[in-house]
């Protein structure tokens, strides 16, 4: 049963839908080539999958070999052809893909086509997604696999959807809590204890793994690694959970350079009497996403690398711009009718489509000199002081574009035009009429 519809203040016009569908396609193919060989964390992932599949046995890396295990039909082809690393660079753009075909079978019983549409838009170029599309880092397989099977099981419970998501968790292990709070909230919905298995299976595999490849069950890889002393960073070069809670929480959400609000700003905006329209299937959906982010939270606010490290944007909390993408999505396809409510999420629509935008294309660009400087000793900079955040950068000092670097903005362009103008169309009549009234009480009772 379909419960969100697409009727006025305004109905999909024959051209947006085609619009719509070209662009989505075109999208696919633009993160597809427009992703590099592997680099920084994602190299080292390669290079353990590289060194399994020349028989070398397992790499002590600390990185789960999941995610890119899963790479192996790639690096087979790549051999074929002489460019392994090519083919495995293609690897998270794939997932997307993937994943993007899954939501859409997921979705389609139960919302518009409208809907998904946006959606799947909104997450090519108006997103967080874009960046890890284009290299062979962790979070986008962990983000999908978690992502649609929380999707999938707010539908119907099913052991595949669970599969997906222990998969997930099992490729980025510090997600675990994530998994715990999800499975408790998903067996009190339900009121069965059955689903507080899953993150006992989960554990299991994640001790099998580290045993499997460390010769303990115990050891992750990751024991005693820490990050470089910053200036003005009292509590950096300390490793594992070192950093206050609270400030980490503020720095998770609030920093200039990592923050929630500035890279999944629709995180923010209020949709639950919006999605009440809706299959109330969806609204779980949204609570699941919610409190699988806030055990990432929970995470990674003591950890003294939650920043990230030097990557892109919030690097840990992929999941965030997709209940980000989805909260916009409702808005665009359910306008209110209080302008102030769409100017609102036009502003908001405008911010992400900028983060989709300068991941794709600015990344840290220009920022190294500074940030990466003496051992990354001004790093701190990067996080908290607006000048050196990645998304006003490009603004200080702007730089040419690569021919290929033009064509993608292009597209973003045009894909942002597409999700703009109705929503910009109806606030335009809003804001008018508006004045319209207002100008009209004025004058009112006026004589000469």
């Amino acid at each position: 049963m379909t419960y969100e519809t697409t009727d006025p203040p305004f109905q999909d016009s024959s051209w947006l839908v085609h619009a719509e569908r070209s662009l989505i396609v075109l999208g696919m193919l633009v993160l597809f080539f427009y992703a590099g060989t592997p680099a920084s964390d994602g190299l080292a992932r390669y290079q353990a999958l590289d060194q399994l599949l020349h028989g070398r046995g397992f790499s002590d890396t600390p990185y789960s070999m999941i995610g890119p295990i899963f790479a192996t039909p790639l690096w087979y082809l790549g051999e074929l052809t002489g460019s392994t690393e090519w083919w495995v660079g293609k690897f998270n753009s794939i997932v997307f893909m993937i994943g993007m075909l899954w939501f859409w079978r997921t979705l389609k019983p139960h919302v518009s086509a409208s809907f998904i549409r946006k959606f799947v838009l909104l997450l090519i170029a108006a997103s967080m997604f874009g960046r890890p599309a284009t290299g062979f880092f962790g979070e986008m397989f962990t983000t999908i696999m978690v992502g649609g099977g929380i999707m999938a099981l707010a539908f119907r419970p099913s052991v595949l959807a669970w599969a997906a998501i222990i998969l997930g968790v099992q490729n980025s292990p510090a997600t675990f809590i994530g998994l715990a709070l999800f499975a408790l909230f998903y067996a009190h919905h339900h009121r069965r204890a059955r689903y507080l298995l899953a993150p006992v299976v989960s554990v299991f595999f994640l001790l099998a793994e580290n045993w499997l490849r460390r010769g303990s069950p115990f050891v992750s890889g990751y024991e005693g690694v820490g990050g470089g002393e910053y200036l003005m960073a009292p509590f950096s070069g300390l490793p594992g959970f070192s950093y206050p809670f609270v400030l980490g929480v503020l720095g998770i959400f609030l920093s200039f350079g990592k923050g929630l609000l500035f890279f999944a700003p629709g995180l923010f905006l209020p949709v639950r009497r919006r999605l009440e329209s809706f299959d109330p299937a969806l609204t779980l959906v949204y609570t699941s996403w919610l409190v699988f982010l806030g055990g990432l939270v929970l995470v990674y606010s003591k950890w003294w690398a939650w920043p990230g490290d030097w990557y892109w944007g919030p690097r840990f909390f992929l999941i965030a711009s997709l209940i980000s993408c989805f909260v916009v999505a409702v808005h665009l396809v359910r306008p209110s009718t209080k302008v102030v409510v769409n100017l609102i999420v036009l502003l908001v629509l405008a911010l992400s489509l900028w983060v989709g935008l300068n991941g794709l294309i600015f990344d840290n660009v220009g920022l190294l000199e500074v940030c990466a400087a003496n051992e990354y000793r001004l790093a701190w900079a990067c996080m908290f002081v607006p000048e050196y955040s990645v998304l006003v950068h490009p603004f200080i000092e702007p730089r040419s574009l690569r021919p290929q670097e033009l064509a993608v903005s292009a597209y973003l362009a045009a894909t942002a035009a597409v999700l703009v103008a109705p929503q910009l169309a109806l606030t335009g009549r809003q804001l008018t009429s508006r004045l319209r009234d207002g100008f009209d009480d004025v004058r009112k009772g006026w004589k000469f």
